[in-house]
């Protein structure tokens, strides 16, 4: 049996990632379909940071991730936007062009056996975004494409650029990175798209010894796409397009008179379902969905402490408060116990290992208050320790702790639970790295990517 899943699929699965996120939505709705969650974890070493440990897909990561997990931050309708590698415009570049039987058997010039992995489109250095309809017979771009007409432009180097959307100012610091640039769809290009047109016809073979100008006819399921024959002497040059025509699916182009010796063929390039801008992400094949997520400061009064660094990031869906087992919808939630402690000596030292000498706990210092000599602090810690293969035990109420590095002591006064219930929801996501470390007046922008 001979199949394929199809660019289709994966289009289609983009999407409803992406529409779990966004619809419905209001505000911090709580009844939107799903509830999705960017986290931060592992505030300490990995055995060499330089070289993070490959995450493995098993039962165990999902447990893993909770051990070590700080905070994490509601995704909100802003925040998610397909995505495609990006492509910028340079000047000197040989572009592919879009062409609706890219394969195998009929490659791209630069080789791409499928229309989404060759490069036919282009983001300017002013965040607009082309289609490639024609690249003058495989020459190179030397006119930066700038208009933003509904119609395809032919420009002075031969190109045929179709104008898709500009990436606005807001979402270039969100959505626009090294390797990938959003996609969006341009409602007035969208409006102006036909189905179905022929916007550029190729010559495959330009015949020879034309005693005139032969007349070309375009012969298919659609109607009007008309054309016209430009001579090279007495072989054809290229072909043009008088009327782009509408509702072709299948589409032969015929050269005849002329009175040849051998007669001229070409092939009309048909535009993709709804028309060359009628739906970009599909057009582009924007298969990719970045979530982006803004870590401000110490926000969630807390949550993320700015004195600490992390080394795993994902993403987690529908997790659960820690008060009452219902789905959380708050901004940000603390994944990590916090001890308030009295007559402290000094401020317990960050990632130093804490032991409650009653409970026999240990635990990891997260963060911690600066007290007064004498006086309270509240201390965020890690438990139980995700790098020792000791049983969790519990710090309690009068329990006398001491830092194995600070060597400060001080009496455990109240327990604060976790915001989030440990091991809630779904993890579909694990990215470790290097570390990456955080300060108070600091600000980190996390990308995450997923390629359906």
């Amino acid at each position: 049996m001979a199949a394929i899943i199809t660019n289709d699929y994966r289009l289609y699965n983009a999407k409803q990632f992406v529409e779990s996120i966004k619809e419905p939505f209001a505000g911090n709705d709580a009844n939107a379909n799903t509830h999705h969650y960017v986290f931060i974890g592992r505030p300490q070493s990995w055995s060499n940071d330089n070289a993070p440990p490959t995450p493995v897909d098993t039962i165990e990561l999902q447990f893993d991730v909770y051990k070590d997990m700080i905070a994490m931050k509601r995704v909100y309708n802003t925040d998610v936007a397909h995505v495609v590698p990006r492509e910028d415009w340079v000047s000197g570049t040989v572009y592919d062009e879009y062409n609706h039987k890219v394969s195998s058997t009929n490659p791209a010039y630069s080789g791409a056996t499928s229309l989404f992995l060759s490069n036919f489109y282009v983001m300017t250095n002013d965040y607009k975004v082309y289609k490639c309809l024609f690249n003058n017979n495989n020459g190179a771009s030397t006119t930066k494409p700038t208009s933003t007409s509904t119609d395809p432009v032919t420009y002075a180097d031969g190109y045929i650029w179709k104008y898709m959307y500009t990436i606005s100012v807001e979402d270039v610091v969100k959505f626009v990175t090294p390797e990938f640039m959003p996609v969006f769809i341009d409602s007035t290009v969208r409006s102006a798209a036909r189905d179905g047109s022929i916007d550029v016809i190729k010559i495959t073979y330009a015949g020879s010894t034309y005693a005139s100008t032969p007349s070309v006819q375009i012969i298919g399921d659609g109607a009007s796409a008309a054309a016209t024959v430009n001579m090279s002497g007495s072989t054809v040059a290229n072909v043009s397009i008088t009327n782009r025509g509408n509702g072709y699916h299948v589409a032969n182009v015929v050269v005849s008179g002329g009175n040849p010796a051998a007669n001229a063929t070409a092939s009309a390039v048909i535009s993709p379902p709804g028309g060359h801008g009628y739906n970009a992400v599909d057009e582009l094949g924007a298969y990719y969905v970045m979530v982006n997520s803004r870590l401000t400061y110490a926000e969630g009064s807390g949550d993320f402490p700015a004195v600490n660094d992390f080394r795993r990031i994902g993403m987690l869906v529908d997790p659960q408060n820690y008060s009452d087992n219902t789905r959380a919808s708050a901004n940000t939630l603390t994944a990590v116990w916090a001890l308030t402690t009295s007559n402290t000596s000094a401020a317990f030292a960050v990632d130093e290992v804490i032991t409650g000498n009653v409970s026999g706990a240990k635990a990891r210092v997260l963060s911690t208050t600066d007290p007064v000599v004498g006086g309270a602090a509240n201390t965020r810690i890690i438990q139980p320790l995700s790098d020792t293969l000791t049983n969790q035990i519990d710090f309690q109420v009068g329990d006398y702790i001491t830092g194995a590095n600070s060597g400060s002591v001080g009496y455990v006064t109240n327990l604060v639970s976790p915001e989030a219930k440990p091991h809630s929801g779904s993890v579909i996501y694990v990215d470790n790295r290097r570390p990456v470390s955080r300060h108070p007046d600091q600000a980190e922008s996390i990308h995450i990517v997923i390629e359906f």
